[in-house]
């Protein structure tokens, strides 16, 4: 305000702003009013001003810089900003100011801004090129006048929806962990433009409207499992759904009506947890993709060949076993804890991503290779009847229940599974199985391989024992339990084995069936004897000396196995 006296106006008239000064000549110098004394002193130090900060900053030092580089300064105000006329770049972020005017700053390209911002209105900085307000608090934003617009961060921001449409130079984007986001319009007609784009983990936004679908979904990948292209959004989105059993199962449930028609709406059934389709002659369960939120599929007994969940993230249990399944592709589903495919034609099948699997049954397929290493979660693993020669699980510390049946294992180590309560490893071809460790083993399925001998006295939970059908010569039972094995027993067709080892001779013989030579005793290391169930033979050796006492089916073998000469003749043997 020009003035007679400065003195005597400041000291009389007190009724102004504090932007406003008493001034006997207010023609030179013009200042521009900066109250943020961190501002102030951000441009003191650029050397756009001087002195003792007074709020106040020579205009004709600031109306012709270009690029202004005050980030990082605590700056809660950016009032006189509006005097930078010919600012081009401006790099304010990491500061504490939540407004800014920029609508004098008509030539700025390039502006980076504050994550504590909460309102921007840029509609009259049509040069603007590349605006950056990442983890911003702005709720709306106007783009439509920024038609030379190239790049785009608004990372983690809190737009609802932002329309891109009037912005045909885009080439980056990148909106990734906008969480509120539900609308977005990128339909600029120039689409094939953008080099990046990026909008991962942009949870509610389902339909982003593009020039066309096809290329943006073959091109524009960092996108969620829910996101999908659209040429229209304002349609409704549909899932396709060739098969129109699956579809008919869909109707049945209530997520689609009407008459079939190889569409379902995505907006029904993209929420949903559960799903069970079994035994519903299904061929093709094309459209699962949508179901972005599945975390359990029953297919179970159905027709399909094949099955895609790659987009079925959190998926936790799958079965989908009794169908005709060649292939099987569950690397993209890391939370799986529950795998049933089994009776299918799977001939190979990886699970090293599924760290967290704890159930897992791929029995009755082809496969001739199986890799647990991974699967230290495991507590329960069946795959028999596969086409296996090896198999390895000792890093499957948690395993209680072992089903590897009718294999081909010429070995197995489970030394290291002591938690193990069930073991089916019959039908293979081992020579060997130790389960000393096996402190836990309830039941133990062995039958129809090679054993040579057996050894169970460390296990005296046992309660069911399969050793039939074996090339056994020596087998222990005697672990001070037996009682509680009952009538689940059966060591028969082991022509060799001639004495088991138990712990009461009278209770085995009268619960346990066995073969004819075979006889039970408290301690098979006493006496060897070798079966004679004829009793004229018997008697013969009794007379001649090699066997004394009643009739048993029974001769000590020491007695006979150095004999020369053997003369038995006419004893109606």
């Amino acid at each position: 305000i020009t003035v007679d006296d400065v003195t005597y106006s400041t000291n009389n008239w007190t009724n102004i702003d504090p932007q406003t000064s008493f001034s006997e000549d207010c023609i030179p110098p013009q200042l521009t009013y900066v109250p943020d004394d961190n501002f102030e002193q951000a441009l003191v130090d650029l050397g756009y001003d001087s002195g003792a900060l007074d709020d106040y900053v020579p205009t004709a030092n600031i109306n012709t810089v270009t690029s202004l580089f005050v980030f990082s300064k605590n700056i809660s105000d950016m009032t006189g900003i509006e005097d930078f006329v010919a600012l081009s770049i401006l790099h304010c972020f990491d500061n504490i100011f939540t407004t800014i005017n920029l609508s004098q700053n008509l030539s700025i390209t390039n502006l980076y801004l504050p994550k504590t911002l909460i309102n921007l209105d840029v509609s009259s900085n049509t040069e603007l090129a590349i605006l950056n307000i990442s983890n911003n608090k702005v709720t709306s934003l106007d783009l439509s006048n920024n038609l030379k617009l190239t790049h785009l961060y608004a990372v983690s921001s809190k737009f609802t929806n932002l329309d891109l449409s009037s912005n045909t130079s885009l080439e980056f984007l990148n909106l990734s962990g906008s969480e509120s986001l539900s609308e977005l319009n990128v339909k600029n007609g120039n689409n094939t433009n953008v080099i990046t784009f990026n909008l991962t983990n942009t949870l509610n936004l389902t339909c982003i409207e593009v020039d066309d679908a096809t290329y943006s979904t073959t091109n524009w990948t960092n996108i969620d499992a829910q996101n999908s292209f659209s040429e229209d959004c304002s349609a409704i989105p549909l899932t396709y759904v060739p098969d129109d059993n699956f579809e008919q199962a869909l109707i049945d449930l209530g997520y689609d009506s009407g008459a079939l028609d190889d569409y379902v709406p995505t907006a029904n059934i993209n929420t949903i947890t559960a799903l069970d389709v079994s035994s519903k002659n299904i061929a093709d369960l094309t459209g699962i993709q949508d179901f972005v939120a599945l975390e359990e599929l029953l297919c179970l007994n159905n027709q399909l060949s094949n099955l895609d969940i790659s987009n079925n993230l959190a998926l936790k249990k799958l079965s989908c076993y009794s169908n005709n399944l060649t292939n099987l592709n569950i690397k993209n589903n890391t939370a799986l804890t529950f795998l049933h495919c089994a009776f299918n034609n799977l001939t190979t099948l990886d699970v090293s991503n599924n760290a967290l699997l704890e159930a897992f049954n791929c029995a009755s397929n082809e496969l001739t290779i199986l890799n647990v290493f991974n699967n230290t979660a495991l507590t329960s693993l069946d795959c028999g009847l596969n086409d296996l020669v090896s198999l390895d699980v000792s890093n499957n510390n948690l395993l209680e229940a072992l089903l590897c049946y009718g294999n081909n294992l010429t070995s197995l180590d489970v030394s290291n599974n002591i938690l193990i309560t069930a073991l089916d490893c019959s039908q293979n071809d081992l020579t060997t199985i130790n389960v000393s460790n096996n402190t836990q083993l309830q039941s133990l399925f062995a039958y129809r391989n090679l054993l040579t001998s057996l050894d169970v006295s460390n296990n005296v939970l046992l309660e069911s024992l399969y050793c039939n059908d074996n090339q056994l010569t020596s087998l222990n039972v005697k672990n001070g339990n037996n009682t509680i094995i009952e009538s689940y027993f059966d060591a028969t067709n082991n022509d060799n084995l001639t004495c088991i080892t138990v712990d009461d001779v009278t209770y085995s013989t009268s619960n346990w069936t066995i073969d004819p030579q075979t006889s039970f005793s408290e301690d098979c290391n006493a006496i060897p004897l070798t079966y004679v169930p004829d009793d004229n033979f018997e008697q013969a050796l009794i007379d001649l000396g090699y066997d004394s006492g009643p009739l048993d089916d029974y001769v000590p073998t020491a007695n006979i196995n150095t004999i020369t000469d053997l003369d038995i003749r006419n004893k109606n043997i």
